[in-house]
């Protein structure tokens, strides 16, 4: 799906992650959320979150995007 670069941005359910570091500008307009009901979560990827995220992709319970 990604021809194996991976994504910046999972959608599920309402739940946008951005996780790690961008390697340039990433744009976020806030005024296209405002009315959706969304909830938007950043953290760096580090050697204690990496695992779990990982475990729970190949689980089936997170569908990257």
């Amino acid at each position: 799906m990604t021809g194996g670069k991976g994504v910046d941005v999972a959608i599920e359910a309402g739940d946008i992650a951005s996780i790690g570091v961008h390697g340039t500008s990433a744009t976020l307009y806030l005024e296209k959320f405002w009315s959706q009901n969304i909830t938007i979560t950043t953290r760096l990827v580090d050697a204690v979150t990496t695992p779990l995220l990982l475990k729970t992709v190949i689980a089936s319970k997170l569908k990257p995007l």
